[in-house]
């Protein structure tokens, strides 16, 4: 299992609604899993996809799934998303504007400081974090 995380690339890795059970309540039994609800056409889906993978989550897995596989079409309004599963059960979420840095787009620092204020740990910004002290990316 170390060595197969040793070998997973930085950012997102795109799973299916069948690998859900073995990439996330199982894979969280050990560390924090945060799950991206993502859609291509929602770009709030996209910035917060970016905002995640620019943190140092170096001890958590990030992934991310296509939203029309993982809820009813009726809810995608609610996107963004974002599930954190630990000890293989869902321990917080960020949904709609509750990924948001108020009405603009997340920023890594913005995500960090959410996904800390929630208990979910391995949030630091991560060496690529553009964000300037007041919040703002230059």
């Amino acid at each position: 299992d170390a060595a197969r995380r040793s070998r997973e690339t930085p950012g997102a890795r795109l799973i299916s609604r069948g690998d859900w059970r073995r990439d996330v309540v199982d894979a969280s039994a050990d560390r924090w899993v945060i799950v991206h609800l993502h859609d291509d056409s929602n770009p709030s889906c996209s910035a917060a996809l970016r905002a995640l993978e620019a943190l140092d989550l170096s001890d958590a897995l990030l992934v991310r799934i296509a939203a029309k596989d993982a809820m009813p079409e009726s809810q995608l309004h609610l996107l963004p998303a974002i599930f954190c599963y630990r000890d293989g059960e869902l321990a917080a979420r960020l949904i709609g504007a509750e990924v948001m840095d108020a009405d603009a787009p997340p920023t890594p620092a913005g995500m960090s400081a959410r996904l800390r204020a929630l208990g979910v740990g391995a949030a630091a910004p991560g060496a690529d974090d553009d964000d300037d002290d007041d919040g703002t990316a230059e």
